[in-house]
């Protein structure tokens, strides 16, 4: 049962440490990126969640990890 509720655990904080970089990488995107190469357009939340996990299949954790 223990396992079970770890993995769960697990789970849940990798979906949500998944959507706090998305909505990070999507503000900094609006910051620094949209005002600078104008004809760039805004990402949204889910956009930059999936470009965070195709960087992370690239760089293979070494990129944007929480440790």
């Amino acid at each position: 049962m223990a396992n079970i509720i770890l993995f769960l655990a697990t789970f849940a904080f990798g979906f949500v440490a998944s959507l706090v970089h998305g909505w990070a990488l999507a503000k900094m995107w609006g910051w620094f990126v949209v005002p600078v190469f104008t004809t760039v357009p805004a990402i949204t939340t889910l956009q930059a969640v999936g470009v965070n996990l195709v960087m992370s299949v690239f760089f293979l954790g070494t990129f944007m990890s929480l440790s």
